[in-house]
C-alpha cells in the first residue's frame, strides 16, 4: 500500500464534525464512503486536526494508505466526482511511507471571523459571528498579543485524551480588518 496525502476543503455547516459518529453525518464518514468507491483497498485515514460540528476547513491535510484504484494524480478528480458538494479534495499526492497527517503536521492555523455590519449578512451567517456593536480594536490587539507563546491547553481538553502533552506554542495571533 502507498501513502496518499489529501488536501481538503469543506463547509462544515451540515456536519457533526470530522470524526465518524454513529447516525451522524461527518466529514470522515463521507470521505470514507468516497474512498470506498475509488480505491479497491485503503486503510488508516488520519487528519491533521479534527474539527467540531459546524466548523469549516481550508487546506486540511489527511493521509491514508491506498491500494488499487486510480493513479494518485487522478485521485482528487475521482474522489470529487463521488463526494457531496460541501467537501472537495483540492489535491492528492503520493507521500513518503512515514507521512502521517496528524503526526507529521508542524503547525495549524485557525481563523475566526466577525461580521461587523449594522445588519446581519445572509452570506456570512454560517462563517462569521455577527456583532453589530462597536469594537475596541486596541483592546483586541492587546488581547491577541496575550495569546502568543507557550501555553498548556489541558483545561480545553477532555479528561481522557490520547495526547501526551497539551503544551502548544502560539506563534501568531492578530485581528485584521
Amino acid at each position: 500500500m502507498s501513502v496518499v496525502k489529501l488536501t481538503l476543503e469543506y463547509d462544515g455547516t451540515e456536519f457533526a464534525g470530522w470524526a465518524a459518529q454513529p447516525g451522524l453525518r461527518t466529514v470522515e464518514g463521507v470521505l470514507s464512503a468516497a474512498l470506498d468507491e475509488v480505491y479497491s483497498a485503503w486503510d488508516g485515514l488520519a487528519v491533521a486536526g479534527r474539527t467540531d460540528a459546524g466548523v469549516h476547513a481550508r487546506a486540511q491535510v489527511a493521509s491514508l494508505q491506498a491500494d488499487g484504484g486510480l493513479p494518485v494524480g487522478k485521485a482528487a478528480a475521482a474522489l470529487n466526482s463521488v463526494l457531496p458538494g460541501d467537501v472537495v479534495v483540492l489535491s492528492a499526492e503520493a507521500a513518503p511511507d512515514d507521512f502521517h497527517a496528524r503526526f507529521s503536521a508542524r503547525s495549524r492555523s485557525y481563523r475566526y471571523r466577525v461580521w461587523r455590519g449594522a445588519e446581519r449578512s445572509a452570506f456570512e451567517r454560517r462563517r462569521s459571528l455577527w456583532w453589530a456593536h462597536p469594537l475596541n480594536e486596541e483592546d483586541l490587539a492587546e488581547s491577541a498579543a496575550l495569546l502568543l507563546g507557550k501555553h498548556d491547553f489541558c483545561a480545553c481538553t477532555p479528561t481522557e485524551t490520547q495526547h501526551g502533552s497539551l503544551i502548544r506554542t502560539v506563534s501568531a495571533a492578530a485581528w485584521e480588518n
